[in-house]
């Protein structure tokens, strides 16, 4: 199965656990279904995770190698 997700949704996903954005992103990372984004909404994403109110609850990770930068996700 394909899931486009809402930026806001992939944000939620990362900053509360336990809710239905973590659940969704919880199964994306069991692989139950692949991601697509486009390349807009990637910027978008890079955007919002900057801004002050967002990047306080986001905990820094590694940088994405083209191998798990690409595992389950697709651009559109």
């Amino acid at each position: 199965m394909r899931v486009v997700l809402d930026t806001g949704i992939l944000i939620a996903a990362l900053i509360t656990a336990d809710t239905p954005p973590d659940q969704v992103y919880q199964a994306w990372r069991k692989k139950r279904f692949t991601l697509i984004a486009s390349a807009w909404q990637i910027g978008e994403f890079r955007r919002a995770s900057r801004y002050e109110r967002v990047k306080k609850f986001l905990k820094p990770s590694r940088p994405a190698t083209s191998s798990t930068a690409s595992s389950g996700t697709r651009r559109c």
